[in-house]
């Protein structure tokens, strides 16, 4: 699957937005994407991941699981850079121009 073609499809988008069936799955599997690695894919996943995190900060339902999974996911990436396993800036998350998570 390419992913970010399917982040640019058209329509695409209400598919990573709670209510939509398979929201968390849909945000698991590109978190566990190995794309993530390529600047152009985390530009769109981190644009995707603003717009939600923007609707869904103040539902407490929708926001915990998501920031549970991108906690997880850092976690994960935490674990493989103490392996020696990490590479690439991974950093998109957490800096001045973006919104916080927590």
């Amino acid at each position: 699957m390419q992913i970010p073609r399917v982040l640019r499809r058209s329509g695409a988008a209400h598919q990573l937005m709670p209510p939509t069936a398979g929201w968390h799955a849909t945000w698991e599997l590109l978190f566990a994407c190995d794309m993530l690695a390529k600047p152009v894919m985390r530009r769109a996943v981190h644009g995707q991941l603003a717009s939600v995190y923007e609707k869904v900060k103040s539902v407490r339902s929708y926001r915990r699981p998501l920031v549970e999974l991108l906690f997880e996911f850092w976690m994960q990436r935490v674990e493989r850079a103490e392996g020696g396993g990490c590479s690439g800036d991974m950093g998109f998350i957490g800096r001045r121009d973006h919104a916080p998570l927590h």
